[in-house]
């Protein structure tokens, strides 16, 4: 195995659902991948294109956001070091949901859909795996769609950072300390529907707590734990 594929079969290792698997199973996956490198800014997926690859972030940082006809833009999520892109397009073969962008250099691996059906017909606990991964995705986007109507905005704030460090309930594997979130206090405002004053006001209450840092166009979260508290007791 080259270089190349060892790196492959190393990233894929940081999914769970893919670390589980025997490595006669895994290795083909990583032989049929290839590794991509974005430049900052650079589109790595448009939604209602087509989606064949599953994108795995090997390094760096990717957004994933939606833009509606009026220019308005809501960001969904950041995704890091081993977290997955593009699950339910491959499976779907359909278009991809959302636009994903490169936040600075990122390298993504490209994991063809069709090597990960093969897979899936021969091993049948991936299958079961990414049936669960795809209910848990179900049930959080259920729980944020609540949540807008539900909670104050200070508590959908809280529920949207975590969401955005953690996509899908998923810890990025590459941090083990404060998360820096590559987000505009304006982007950030239209996510949540809110002004940017109102928006503003939020943040500085949660800067005051020390759960977060502010600097241009990013937000740091220094307390995930308390963070979390407050999510369960708002929640």
């Amino acid at each position: 195995m080259n270089d190349d594929s060892l790196a492959i079969q190393s990233t894929l290792r940081l999914v769970p659902w893919l670390a589980r698997l025997p490595d006669d199973v895994l290795t083909p996956l990583a032989q049929a991948s290839r590794m991509a490198s974005f430049q900052d800014k650079e589109a790595i997926a448009r939604r209602g294109r087509t989606l064949s690859h599953l994108h795995i972030v090997k390094k760096g940082c990717l957004s994933l956001s939606i833009t509606g006809r009026t220019g308005r833009r809501h960001v969904f999520g950041q995704l890091q070091t081993g977290q997955v892109f593009g699950l339910i397009p491959v499976i779907e073969q359909a278009s991809a949901i959302h636009d994903a962008n490169s936040l600075g250099h990122s390298e993504v691996v490209l994991l063809p859909g069709d090597a990960l059906f093969a897979a899936m017909q021969n091993n049948a606990g991936l299958a079961i795996d990414l049936l669960r991964v795809i209910c848990q995705r179900s049930r959080r986007l259920q729980e944020l769609l609540a949540d807008r109507n539900l909670l104050p905005i200070g508590g959908q704030l809280v529920k949207v950072l975590l969401n955005m460090a953690s996509l899908y309930g998923q810890t990025p594997s590459s941090h083990d300390g404060p998360i820096d979130l590559k987000i505009s206090q304006a982007s950030l405002a239209d996510t949540l529907g809110i002004s940017r004053q109102s928006l503003n006001n939020e943040l500085k209450t949660l800067q005051a707590l020390g759960c977060i840092e502010l600097s241009y166009a990013r937000v740091r979260l220094l307390d995930l734990p308390q963070l979390e508290a407050m999510r369960i007791q708002q929640g």
